[in-house]
């Protein structure tokens, strides 16, 4: 269910298990919910890094934006009100769970300086929420201008179809589209 979830799907029964139902696992109580539900998301964010070719090209940055969204929304919960520090500890101790999976990949350095931006955000006395928002989109847009196209000719149809608005669509989304559909069309 993670490794295929519309962003809306995720948060919803993330949200869900977490404040409405953590009982039936067995957990503690929300923020221990919470703790389970990002560690589940961190191994499917492992498993699209170690299965490649069996997961969608976006899956990585989508699942990770997906659990910072749903790190926003379960802080704005009045069950976890005051709360921050707790919840971006256990965020931060889940996401260095995947940091040695991304050693040996491109997005490593990006994934890295991530996880420091948001350890000086548990130090420093920044507004938890909008920080978190703002980090996630700035590890979003790091990764993917580091991610090219490996095919000759890529940059020029990129120039060509960057004029068009694809809503909703990330530009890692995006890439994987042109590089599997458009430049591998059989001619």
């Amino acid at each position: 269910m993670i490794l295929h979830a519309t962003d809306a799907e995720f948060r919803t029964n993330c949200l869900d298990i977490t404040t409405k139902y953590w009982f039936f696992f067995g957990w503690l109580d929300e923020l221990n919910a919470y703790d389970n539900i990002t560690r589940i998301t961190m191994e499917a964010i492992r498993i699209t890094i170690e299965y490649p070719e069996d997961m969608p090209c976006d899956g990585f940055s989508t699942l990770l934006l997906n659990c910072m969204r749903f790190t926003q929304v379960f802080a704005e919960h009045p069950k976890a009100e005051c709360q921050a520090d707790r919840i971006l500890r256990v965020l931060l101790n889940n996401m260095y769970f995947v940091l040695r999976s991304t050693r040996l990949t491109q997005r490593w350095k990006a994934y890295d300086v991530l996880i420091k931006e948001l350890e000086l955000v548990m130090t420093s006395k920044t507004k938890f929420l909008l920080a978190v928002r703002v980090e996630a989109r700035e590890y979003i847009l790091r990764y993917e201008k580091s991610t090219k196209f490996d095919t000759v000719g890529g940059d020029e149809l990129r120039s060509k179809l960057s004029k068009f608005n694809f809503p909703g669509i990330s530009l890692e989304a995006y890439n994987c589209y042109i590089r599997n559909v458009v430049m591998l069309k059989p001619v």
